[in-house]
């Protein structure tokens, strides 16, 4: 038996904060370009199963139209038995759209079913979907028939008690012949037969790693293979300044590092000490070439604090020094403004 479990896909996601409209709308439209190809990797392969367990799409933000393309993409999969979970992020109500989606008889979606079984495989598929009112505290408890293969699809975290929390042990200790999670975006295996398979896509600077989905082979034995590829990563860098440097130098640094993933979303975590700070920062953002550049100013400014006390302590700058010690900060920035002043007259 081919399965192929994928979770946490965020179609429609909205992008806030700092992400360009331009940027946030292309992005968005990425995520559907990835999910349609790996459902066309499905379908070309022809698998047995699609698992989706959970955060398929944000119901927040997902509109008619959306759905309707959802639908029509997954009953083009008219050879494969397709298995949907809601997560915390696509959740059901009575409003859900999901709810009235004109779907094909193989493709099932958990509400109160707690499984559906599949003759012609020999398969029971168990799981549940999160509501607007998902008790987190929800057993974990099934009579199995070992006659069947059995299978689990859970959106939840084996990290934080926050959500559904899972609990390794718990997965550990059931009998199901694979056991599909979601909820957690980077991939792995955390129990015996249990795996995220993380998102298609990275959606944050939290999503670090590879990112795709996962290929079970099922049949005597379970084999579990990663597979699929991002369009884009989260990427994060640390870059070091000194003093001496000047700002052609420190972009050729920075240039260097976004080498092999300029159309990637990039975070520069800037750190050491430089003199004027505002300027530096400033004339990266506007000459660094990258899909998408953040700046993490991590720098201190240029001088010796102990020094700067010792010569400076009969007068307002000294005095300064004294007060705000404890506040590294105002320390700085409260430094920088009393030497400009005093340099300027």
């Amino acid at each position: 038996m081919k399965i192929v479990h994928m979770a946490d896909v965020h179609l429609g996601r909205f992008y806030k904060g700092k992400l360009p409209m331009d940027l946030a709308s292309k992005r968005r439209e990425e995520l559907w370009k990835t999910f349609e190809k790996n459902i066309k990797y499905v379908r070309d392969n022809e698998g047995d199963l699609l698992l989706l367990c959970g955060d398929i799409y944000e119901r927040d933000y997902f509109t008619s139209s959306d759905m309707d393309r959802f639908a029509s993409l997954l009953n083009t999969l008219k050879d494969t038995e397709v298995f949907i979970i809601a997560g915390n992020h696509d959740y059901i109500d009575s409003s859900s759209l999901i709810l009235n989606c004109n779907f094909k008889k193989n493709i099932h979606f958990f509400t109160e079913e707690e499984y559906f079984k599949i003759d012609d495989l020999n398969l029971r598929v168990y799981g549940f979907s999160w509501d607007i009112a998902f008790d987190y505290s929800r057993d974990l408890t099934f009579q199995l028939d070992t006659e069947f293969t059995n299978i689990l699809m859970l959106h939840g975290s084996t990290i934080s008690k926050k959500h559904f929390y899972l609990d390794k042990n718990v997965l550990n200790s059931l009998q199901f012949d694979y056991i599909a999670l979601g909820h957690i975006h980077i991939r792995g295996k955390v129990a015996d037969r249990a795996y995220y398979s993380g998102s298609p896509e990275p959606v944050s600077f939290k999503d670090a790693g590879e990112h795709g989905f996962i290929e079970i082979e099922l049949e005597d034995g379970l084999e579990v293979a990663f597979k699929g590829e991002a369009l884009r990563n989260y990427v994060k860098h640390e870059v070091y300044v000194e003093e001496y440097m000047d700002i052609y130098e420190v972009k050729e640094i920075i240039e260097d590092k976004l080498q092999n993933c300029k159309n990637d979303f990039n975070r520069i975590t800037l750190k050491g000490r430089y003199d004027d700070i505002d300027y530096l920062v400033s004339f990266l953002e506007e000459n660094i070439n990258s899909f998408y550049l953040e700046i993490e100013n991590n720098l201190k400014a240029a001088y010796d604090v102990e020094e700067l006390l010792a010569e400076n302590k009969d007068n307002i700058l000294g005095r300064f020094i004294e007060a705000a010690q404890r506040d590294e900060k105002v320390l700085e920035y409260g430094i920088r403004a009393l030497l400009e002043a005093k340099n300027e007259n």
